[in-house]
């Protein structure tokens, strides 16, 4: 049963150019692992082979220590997650990113360079990032140890410590605007942003109603939705009006901040310790605070509480 895992990760790793090295790999991790629980060893070295030459030895190179074993993490998005044990007992996290030609957003070096940025500029509230792979395919950070705050009731502590790192992201926001110039995904920079991005959902979900011919969907649309829609964007222009700000020029780059895009407690870990740390900085760039408050306290898997969002506010 051992064999024919060997046969299968180098079947996955041949080709790849450096599948010698693959196979070295391979093999110190089938001489380090223990070998008492077959099954487990089985699915390490299986999960070693499925991380593939190029990313162990970009991580090896980056870190000077040769993986020795992968753990296959199980997640929510599209992407591939693995727990990697190198020489040592250091554990670093290799992200596979799903490469969708519909999608042609860098999302691979986006994070990378996103988080790069937070370290250096003391920011230790999410990975640390080790290696990018040049074709970004893939790239690997520090391991976090820690529990999904979903599930969890955030308290009053966990919101102190997200508002915190809003705080100090919005102070490197203002020492960064020559370092990064790429706007968030889904980003307003302007009023008239949220009025358009809320027909385009709207359009959305009409497309969607009449490709099923749902005629209970759509009457719903039709009756309900599209009277608030509409209620909510003239609400906004009239506001926008009475305020005396422009509805279509655009933000002052002094107003805008550097945002993770889809900050929330959905993509934090809360350690042993309880702090928090947040991950998932795939869709960062400059961004309207106000998008960025709204996407934590109204994401759809995790709202906050409304005396938790007070304190958020306050």
């Amino acid at each position: 049963r051992r064999r024919d895992h060997q046969l299968r990760g180098r079947r996955l790793l041949d080709h790849h150019p450096r599948a010698d090295r693959g196979d070295r790999v391979l093999r110190r991790a089938q001489r380090r692992g223990p070998v008492s629980d077959g099954a487990d060893a089985d699915r390490r070295v299986d999960a070693l082979a499925q991380i593939g030459a190029d990313a162990a030895a970009a991580i090896a190179r980056a870190t000077g220590r040769p993986c020795v074993r992968a753990t296959a993490v199980r997640s929510k998005g599209n992407n591939r997650l693995f727990r990697v044990a190198l020489e040592g007992g250091t554990r670093v996290l290799l992200k596979r990113y799903l490469v969708d030609p519909r999608d042609t957003r860098p999302r691979a070096r986006t994070e990378f360079n996103g988080l790069s940025l937070l370290w250096e500029g003391g920011l230790r509230d999410a990975p640390q990032p080790i290696a990018l792979d040049p074709a970004e395919r893939f790239a690997s950070f520090s391991w976090i140890p820690g529990k999904p705050m979903k599930g969890m009731r955030p308290t009053n502590d966990h919101v102190i410590q997200a508002a915190s790192f809003l705080r100090r992201l919005r102070k490197l926001s203002g020492r960064s605007r020559r370092r990064w110039t790429a706007p968030a995904a889904d980003s307003r920079s302007r009023l008239s942003d949220y009025a358009a991005h809320i027909r385009r959902r709207l359009a959305r979900v009409r497309d969607g109603a009449r490709a099923l011919d749902n005629r209970e969907a759509l009457q719903l649309v039709e009756v309900s939705v599209v009277p608030a829609v509409h209620a909510v964007i003239r609400r906004l222009e009239r506001r926008a009006k009475e305020a005396g700000l422009s509805y279509a020029a655009p933000q002052p780059p002094r107003e805008r901040m550097l945002s993770p895009s889809d900050f929330g407690f959905h993509n934090a870990l809360v350690g042993a310790d309880g702090r928090l740390r947040f991950i998932d900085f795939e869709y960062a760039g400059w961004d309207d605070p106000a998008k960025l408050i709204c996407d934590f306290l109204a994401q759809p898997e995790y709202r906050v509480p409304p005396d938790l969002a007070e304190t958020f506010l306050s």
